[in-house]
């Protein structure tokens, strides 16, 4: 009987760091989705390589990119940073116009990423 117990609670102590994983992959993807649609429907302007963009073009851009680098983006910082910043053929920074104010894409996301984890914290008001 003992045995057994001592079994259970292994296998459930092993397969702990894989739905823990689990879990961070689903925020991870959820917050990284956000920013996607956030750029879509922003009405700032995106500058990539000293073009203009939309926020349509410019989301479907980062989306193209991130699926091409998806292995290595497993947080919405690694996607800023790997996917959302600059230029993979130039290293040129992205950009963002908003009203005339410009901004890296840097600073533009992380402030994007830092309001909705306020909002979407349930013990913020607590």
């Amino acid at each position: 009987m003992r045995n057994s117990i001592n079994i259970m609670v292994f296998s459930v102590l092993l397969g702990l760091p894989g739905a823990l994983s689990a879990a961070k992959d689903d925020v991870a993807q959820t917050e990284i989705e956000h920013l996607l649609i956030f750029v879509s429907d922003s009405p700032c302007t995106f500058i990539r390589n000293k073009v203009r963009h939309e926020g349509p073009a410019a989301s479907e851009h980062l989306r193209l990119k991130y699926e091409g680098d998806q292995r290595h983006v497993q947080s919405a910082e690694l996607f800023i940073e790997r996917v959302g910043t600059k230029s993979s053929l130039t290293g040129n920074p992205y950009t963002v116009n908003c009203g005339g104010e410009a901004e890296t894409s840097r600073e533009w996301l992380h402030r994007e990423l830092a309001t909705y984890r306020n909002l979407s914290d349930p013990y913020r008001d607590r």
